[in-house]
């Protein structure tokens, strides 16, 4: 993945030229550099939280040039999410569905199967991510605090609660979403860990 920064944009894309593209495993290399970033944008002050989406389809990226209908297509949602939700658009959602769906129907050789698909799915969870609109769309979003143990994610709530604690109603309403949002994370990853 190639990550630039333009303004207050992060763009982060990944190309492939080979003839057999394998969408689901491109899709989850992006999550994972999404995940990454975020994580550093929130260990520094001033912690900024991530908002935008993803999708899959063609694009060029050249030096800080990015065009193609995939890059059209994400600058016209990118603002749409009511809250710090970084999301799948449905051409995206649709290849992580059909690429679980496909390894659950196969017969991987390991021992931990169920729990490494748990782990895919917890990379980016089907949720009802809030609109602008006022309306839910379910779709899959990225866990941002799946990499974190229970008290890093609870300081990682903590920083949002602080940081998005702002007067003005558009951002109080987007704060309550992303905390419920991390908190749903939460809960998914201690699924993951199962009991101790």
């Amino acid at each position: 993945p190639e990550v630039r920064l333009l303004s207050d944009t992060v763009a982060i894309s990944l190309t492939n030229n080979e003839e057999k593209i394998d969408p689901f495993s491109d899709l989850l290399a992006i999550t994972a550099s999404i995940q990454a970033v975020a994580d550093l944008y929130l260990q520094t002050e001033p912690h900024l939280f991530l908002r935008g989406c993803i999708t899959h389809g063609q694009h060029l990226i050249h030096e800080n040039f990015l065009i193609g209908p995939a890059v059209d297509e994400t600058a016209e949602y990118i603002d749409t999410a009511q809250g710090a939700f970084v999301w799948f658009l449905p051409n995206a959602a649709k290849v992580i569905d059909t690429g679980l769906a496909s390894l659950r129907n196969q017969n991987l050789g390991l021992s931990n199967q169920d729990q490494v698909l748990s782990l895919l799915d917890a990379m980016c969870p089907q949720y009802q991510m809030p609109m602008n609109t006022g309306h839910n769309l379910e779709t899959r979003v990225v866990n941002p605090i799946l990499n974190k143990d229970p008290k890093a994610s609870g300081l990682l709530l903590e920083v949002c609660a602080k940081t998005m604690n702002v007067d003005k109603m558009d951002v109080w309403v987007k704060r309550q979403h992303t905390l419920k949002f991390l908190k749903y994370c939460m809960a998914r990853n201690k699924q993951l860990l199962g009991p101790k």
